[in-house]
């Protein structure tokens, strides 16, 4: 997600200019038994015609997301390994151009 991100007032900016501010903490478990926090955000309300059709679902409900602080932590993280390394980010470009094997039905 590259939305812009204001850390003193806790809210993000998404493509169009819809804001996102913080409305609770929680968290989800998956299927074997990790929990992750999450923090949501909710889409402002807006009057305007673009900025309704922007912040609310096709169901009318305003848009939300939620936020994974420590996987964005360790994003963050990598980003700041790949920056300045033109090793690391030759290395890291090879992973988006490897073939992945497939395998044929054998007959018989």
């Amino acid at each position: 997600m590259n939305w812009n991100y204001d850390p003193i007032k806790d809210y993000y900016t998404d493509e169009h200019g819809i804001k996102f501010h913080f409305i609770r903490e929680g968290h989800r478990k998956d299927k074997s038994g990790f929990v992750r926090n999450l923090r949501t955000y909710r889409a402002l309300d807006y009057d305007d015609p673009e900025g309704y059709f922007y912040a609310h679902t096709p169901g009318g409900n305003l848009r939300q997301i939620n936020i994974n602080p420590n996987w964005e932590h360790h994003k963050q993280q990598m980003r700041e390994r790949l920056k300045d390394n033109d090793e690391t980010k030759a290395i890291y470009a090879l992973r988006k151009i490897e073939d992945e094997p497939f395998f044929r039905k054998s007959e018989g």
